[in-house]
């Protein structure tokens, strides 16, 4: 299926898309304008791949359909990204074309050719050896974090992201009558596969562009909106739902993913929403995201996880002899860019980097990680990324990121900082600290860290790698509020 093909798919479903203050069908004039104009410009010596940076919002998807009506395989930018991760992140995918408000400043040495309402398009130069990776039938670069702290392009085909979004609508039994609630920010392959799903379906989706900023406002939209799906992770939920007044009789399912889900909160999600069946899953960007999907039980224990399920029909999951989950089936993607670029075949399985296993019944059940990022409220966040940017800090010997427990985004980053001189300490805490606000993002940045000059304060193995176990379990003591410590700490 090329991206023409796809967004034809897509467009003849009749849905209807709306935000606060503004609605539109699918098939409307910026889509149709826009696509003339990419359609004019395009030429066939270059690589079709539009990049769209946009916040959630009917401009976002009438970008992307557009982009698809072209022609064009797409990739999403993140609102919050960084120039810097802009800049890594382009260097790698090399679009030709780059969609993005005309306020946007990180897209400003770039020549603009459209302006449409507030939407600004600009065309890019990119690298002439990215023209032979894209097949016809790619229609999308999902921007995936890898374990090593650089971005990666995950190559998704048509057919991959039209079966796991036709899948999801049959498993949810989303219809014409149901109204989807989307309030996941847009460079995440859920969120648009949250809008697939439903549009699939002839489903109408109403997008909350504020996230969770407003708690209030955001249920007063689900109710005159009058929603009947919500997605989201066990954080946003938590931060969502301050109290167990209920917010809407409407809601028919509620589908959680991302992170574990335990009973104390699937309460409150049953206070909330009373009618909803309460769904967990798991899923990946490498997979169109979704994986599989589980019906929670209604007496599940205060501290009792849920289980994510089964596969949905088509993909297969298989564990192996490590514990790792290993996906294969019609909604994986053909392969990182730069493994394809290599000239690699496309893939066949994708290991996970997840552990897990089998129950009895056939259900899987998610243990941990094998690899060492972070999953702080479902931004994945890579360790060495973040002692990439220490370590370059004059005054700082070694450092060390990792996980400490939160108990609204399940992790946060913590930072363990060898300096030259422990009586410069505040100086380097100024200098570390302006150095994550310019390049990294707000999940990315440490929100402790501690300061030593002991050499061996870094836990390593026989290698001379950092040991992310004993680091882990480092953290877990001096960063417990209730132990006191020498050593200067930050909260930052």
């Amino acid at each position: 299926m090329t991206p023409s093909e796809l967004a034809d798919y897509f467009l003849s479903s009749g849905s209807t898309i709306k935000e606060p203050g503004r609605e539109a069908k699918l098939t409307g004039a910026t889509v149709a304008m826009m696509a003339r104009h990419l359609k004019e410009s395009s030429t066939p010596d270059r690589l079709p791949l539009l990049a769209i940076s946009l916040p959630l919002g009917i401009d976002h998807f009438s970008a992307l359909l557009a982009a698809w009506s072209a022609g064009y395989a797409i990739t999403i930018i993140g609102q919050r990204w960084t120039s810097r991760e802009v800049s890594n992140f382009c260097k790698i995918t090399s679009p030709t074309v780059i969609v993005c408000r005309s306020t946007d400043s990180r897209f400003g040495d770039q020549s603009s050719t459209l302006s449409i309402g507030g939407i600004t398009v600009h065309e890019c130069h990119p690298r002439p050896h990215s023209l032979q990776s894209l097949l016809p039938t790619d229609v999308w670069l999902a921007s995936s974090s890898g374990s090593t702290g650089e971005p990666k392009a995950a190559v998704l085909p048509g057919t991959a992201v039209t079966h796991n979004a036709v899948e999801v609508a049959k498993y949810l039994q989303i219809t014409t009558e149901d109204r989807v609630l989307v309030f996941t920010p847009p460079h995440f392959t859920y969120a648009n596969n949250q809008a697939f799903s439903a549009f699939t379906a002839g489903a109408n989706v109403a997008l909350w562009p504020h996230g969770l900023v407003s708690p209030r406002s955001l249920s007063d939209y689900t109710r005159s909106s009058h929603i009947t799906g919500i997605s989201a992770n066990p954080s946003a939920f938590e931060m969502w739902l301050a109290n167990d007044a209920v917010i809407s009789e409407e809601v028919r399912y509620i589908v959680s993913g991302g992170q574990p889900l335990i009973g104390a909160l699937v309460s409150r999600i049953n206070a909330a929403f009373p009618n909803a069946d309460i769904l967990n899953g798991y899923g990946c960007t490498e997979n169109v995201n979704r994986i599989t999907f589980a019906h929670v039980a209604q007496d599940l224990g205060p501290d009792e996880v849920a289980s994510v399920g089964y596969p949905i029909a088509g993909v297969e999951v298989k564990i192996a002899a490590s514990g790792e989950i290993v996906l294969s089936g019609q909604s994986l993607m053909r392969g990182y860019l730069d493994y394809l670029e290599s000239g690699r075949p496309t893939i066949t399985a994708y290991p996970t980097g997840d552990v897990g296993e089998f129950a009895s019944d056939g259900s899987l059940s998610l243990i941990g990680r094998i690899k060492t990022q972070l999953n702080v409220g479902n931004e994945m966040v890579s360790p060495e990324e973040v002692e990439s940017v220490v370590s370059a800090i004059q005054g700082v010997r070694s450092c060390a990121a990792g996980p400490v427990q939160d108990p609204i985004l399940g992790e946060v980053v913590g930072l363990l900082c060898v300096m030259e001189n422990y009586e410069d300490r505040l100086m380097i805490s100024r200098l570390i600290k302006s150095a994550f606000n310019q390049t990294l993002a707000r999940a990315k940045r440490p929100r402790y860290c501690h300061y030593t000059a002991d050499q061996s304060a870094i836990p390593r193995t026989e290698y001379g790698k950092i040991d992310r176990v004993a680091l882990k379990a480092i953290f877990t003591r001096i960063f417990d509020k209730a132990e006191s410590h020498e050593q200067f700490s930050e909260n930052f």
